[in-house]
């Protein structure tokens, strides 16, 4: 018979693997894979759920914003209110269901998903390189003929696996994890050229050397420069999408998030102070011009967390976004702290998915669980 801790390695290995950096891989058309694991997961152990007393204050904190936003939503009549709802239910279900996978997964359990989710998604990747399996499930044909989507390839979404790394960093730091999530690193970014995890990578194993030698903070700096400064030309040669990232104000996408984000936010300051306190509404959108090239565009999210809550929230609800995340690590050390903060606060300033995206919610709530049950044992 499956024990609980195969069964819990198998969700999260399914978590890992079955959504994109796109938010795709929709099943009918309507519900992505993620979110019928998640229900899936809940249903099977609703008997075995047990809400630990602290959750309930972040509960009820996403439910405030969740109902908040609904009702201004379904009174402005904006088109997509349940599809925006979807991720706070999704994150309510997370915090439901991670105290029982924190209670049964061992250390052991986490490095298995580690080595585990990394071969399956370079697996997966070599599938849909080479024989297109998998290449629309995983929202290619969505960014195929976009511009600046060029050499890039959508597959696993790998921040579970990051955060499984920062977990064994704080936990059971070894020199081997670190360059073997190294090497994983750089052949990621061989297949989908996303500039944004390779850096937030490189910044965790650097990091992660901090922690295992006692390192002080003018030589941790050294060695993130050096480690940065030796990936950064071993893969120059690339293309210009990586060169970019040393000179972005010629990069077409770094200029198409200034150009959106500048114009929102002085659409939003000039607001009445009801929409800038509590937002448009889950399901809202906004209208933005973006030079003659794109034109006016209707869009639902921006490229920044932060302003795509802003829009549909307010200050409130991104006040409160902001607390959840903070409360849950507020008595952990600098270090960890900034670990775990910054893979959040780096995809939040470039894209939508700490909104949109539940693995980002899911893999910062289950590792800080989990720091806190073993940092309690060590």
């Amino acid at each position: 018979m499956i024990n609980n801790k195969t069964i819990n390695l198998t969700f999260l290995i399914l978590v890992s693997l079955f959504t994109s950096l796109q938010a795709e891989g929709k099943i009918l058309g309507v519900f992505r894979a993620i979110d019928l694991i998640l229900v899936f997961f809940l249903i099977m152990n609703l008997g075995k759920l047990k809400i630990q007393k602290n959750d309930y204050n972040y509960l009820l904190a996403i439910l405030f914003i969740a109902l908040l936003g609904t009702v201004i939503g379904l009174t402005n009549s904006n088109p997509f209110v349940l599809s925006d709802l979807k991720n706070y239910v999704l994150m309510i279900i997370s915090i439901l269901i991670i105290p029982y996978l924190v209670e049964n997964m061992s250390i052991s359990s986490i490095v298995k998903f580690f080595y585990i989710s990394m071969i399956l998604t370079i697996f997966i990747y070599i599938l849909i390189e080479y024989t297109g399996l998998l290449y629309e499930f995983y929202g290619n044909l969505n960014v195929e003929n976009k511009i600046d989507f060029e050499n890039r390839l959508y597959g696993p979404n790998v921040i579970l696996i990051l955060y499984s790394f920062i977990f064994l960093s704080v936990i059971k730091p070894s020199v081997k994890y670190s360059l073997i999530f190294l090497l994983f690193s750089v052949i990621l970014y061989l297949f989908n050229g996303t500039r944004h995890i390779l850096v937030i990578n490189l910044f965790s194993i650097a990091f992660s050397f901090f922690i295992l030698y006692k390192l002080n903070i003018k030589t941790f700096i050294y060695l993130s420069v050096v480690l940065l400064f030796f990936v950064l030309v071993g893969l120059n040669f690339l293309g210009e999408r990586f060169i970019y990232i040393f000179n972005p104000f010629q990069d077409s996408s770094f200029l198409y998030r200034v150009i959106s984000n500048a114009e929102f936010i002085y659409d939003f300051t000039n607001k009445d102070i009801f929409n800038i306190f509590f937002g448009e509404g889950l399901g809202s959108v906004t209208k933005m011009y973006l030079g003659g090239y794109i034109g006016f565009r209707y869009l639902n999210i921006l490229d920044n967390s932060i302003l795509t809550l802003l829009l549909k929230g307010g200050v409130i609800s991104l006040s409160v976004f902001i607390l959840i995340y903070y409360k849950k690590i507020c008595k952990f050390s600098l270090v960890k702290k900034v670990l775990l903060l910054f893979p959040i606060v780096l995809v939040g300033m470039l894209t939508a998915h700490i909104f949109t995206i539940i693995q980002y919610f899911f893999s910062f709530w289950l590792v800080s669980s989990l720091i806190i049950k073993y940092s309690n044992k060590l």
